[in-house]
């Protein structure tokens, strides 16, 4: 593995460009399929995927979910207030799988 991360790292011209072997593996992808090129496109969605750009944004499962945050505390004695020595965090609520059942 290590061969292939030399050999992806190495510096390249392409297109007037200096970029790793890598990146001009994809750019050239990229020229490709906008120029029509099937096969080009299919490499380009392969890697999205595999990269795991291709989410369904409503799923909160493969989204995440909205982190709040509230505001800071401003000094130690605040910080102690909100949270003092013996605080204990609530336990985050379980999310069941689509594929588990019912265990009610």
């Amino acid at each position: 593995m290590t061969i292939f991360k030399e050999v992806i790292s190495e510096r390249v011209t392409l297109a007037g460009r200096k970029m790793t072997r890598g990146e001009a593996v994809i750019f050239a992808n990229g020229q490709k399929a906008l120029a029509g090129n099937q096969k080009a496109m299919h490499n380009l969605f392969m890697l999205a995927e595999q990269e795991g750009l291709f989410k369904d944004l409503s799923d909160p499962k493969q989204a995440g979910a909205f982190l709040v945050v509230g505001e800071r505390p401003r000094t130690s004695e605040e910080l102690e207030k909100w949270f003092p020595p013996d605080y204990v965090p609530p336990k985050p609520p379980k999310i069941l799988n689509s594929d588990d059942d019912d265990e009610s």
